[in-house]
């Protein structure tokens, strides 16, 4: 099931890539950030599946308000992998 999920969601991006570039009338964003969640758990399972994440995009961690993330640029377009801690609610409450 995950390879399905896999091949699928690298199809459909490839695909998106080619209806852009087959109809230049349509605007783009100057940048773009795809972020993907990690599984709710506890924040120690969470910030270790971003970890994995952060080791395979070989990029650093960030901590910041209780989001736990990391990501990988390719030109405009940034990946973004975040988990989002119980400290976060701290966060939100201040506002």
């Amino acid at each position: 099931m995950i390879n399905d999920q896999r091949t699928e969601m690298i199809a459909g991006l490839r695909a998106l890539a080619d209806f852009m570039e087959a109809r230049p009338a349509i605007p783009v964003l100057a940048d773009l950030t795809v972020y993907t969640f990690a599984t709710r758990a506890a924040d120690e399972v969470m910030k270790a599946e971003i970890d994995d994440y952060a080791a395979q995009f070989e990029a650093p961690i960030t901590f910041e308000r209780g989001h736990y993330a990391t990501s990988r640029t390719f030109g405009p377009v940034e990946w973004r992998a975040v988990a989002i801690c119980s400290t976060a609610a701290a966060y939100r409450t201040q506002s």
